[in-house]
């Protein structure tokens, strides 16, 4: 089975930008990007990379493009769904704060799985903040798993331990941007994706609730999990895909790519 790592630039900066003012990229003044060897430390001590066996990749500048590069490998072969996605982002990308959850699961989860690849864009629609699901929508998933920073910057020092100062902020130690309707029973602790087909009358009326009634049908269930940065690693990648995501990274954090573009061949 394959497996994907889905990486985001803004993974690298702190502090996390959640809504973007206007469209010019956030300061290098007021941000903070981890070092070169850190992200080296990461790609090739966390996910098993080697430069001299480069992974199928791609890059692009924001991230909902990552659909439609897979969605291309699949009808070129070169992708086999389902396949599993690692997650490695400041953002959980489920579609936490825009309207595209009634599109998806209104009019998209209307079609048959066969003729979902070809989604509407933009905030009402899919955009880089919920194409994950879009893509759990077309069944291509066959687990996700979000390794998500841990309110710390990386750049200080973080692959030593994060000390007294990364200690949760409360809570149970979940990420902030799970979107808990998309989740069996609403509840995001059964770690299992379970998309409800709804009418948009259905929706309308259950915001603000994370229980969608009535259902007309539900989708296959997807395996779901997080951990945090620090504590990841795997040997399994199979393909790369990287984000610049200028609304939410510096533009010092570009001098960072050059670094991850050493592990993956573009295709």
């Amino acid at each position: 089975m394959h497996t994907i790592l889905d990486l985001d630039l803004d993974v690298f900066s702190w502090p996390i930008v959640y809504w973007p003012q206007g469209d010019g990229r956030p300061s290098d003044t007021d941000h903070v990007i981890t070092t070169a060897d850190d992200v080296r430390y990461f790609m090739e001590e966390q996910c098993s990379l080697v430069p001299s066996e480069k992974l199928l990749g791609q890059e692009f500048t924001n991230h909902d493009e990552a659909f439609f590069v897979w969605r291309r490998w699949i009808c070129e072969g070169r992708l086999a769904p389902p396949f599993d996605i690692v997650h490695v982002d400041a953002h959980a990308d489920m579609g936490m704060g825009d309207s595209g959850y009634m599109y998806l699961l209104s009019e998209l989860l209307a079609l048959p799985p066969g003729k979902r690849d070809d989604p509407r864009r933009g905030s009402d629609a899919m955009n880089l903040g919920n194409y994950l699901m879009f893509a759990v929508a077309n069944r291509w998933i066959n687990s996700l798993l979000y390794v998500f920073p841990w309110r710390q910057p990386w750049a200080c020092n973080w692959k030593s331990g994060f000390g007294e100062a990364a200690k949760a902020a409360g809570g149970d130690g979940a990420p902030g941007d799970l979107t808990v309707m998309h989740f069996r029973n609403g509840d995001w602790r059964t770690k299992l994706i379970e998309l409800r087909h709804c009418t948009r009358e259905t929706l309308w009326a259950s915001v603000g609730r994370a229980v969608l009634q009535p259902v007309i049908k539900t989708e296959p269930t997807v395996p779901f999990d997080f951990i945090r940065i620090r504590d990841f690693h795997t040997t399994k990648f199979t393909h790369l895909v990287v984000s610049q995501s200028p609304k939410y990274a510096p533009p010092a954090a570009d001098s960072l790519l050059p670094i991850i573009r050493n592990y993956f061949n573009p295709g």
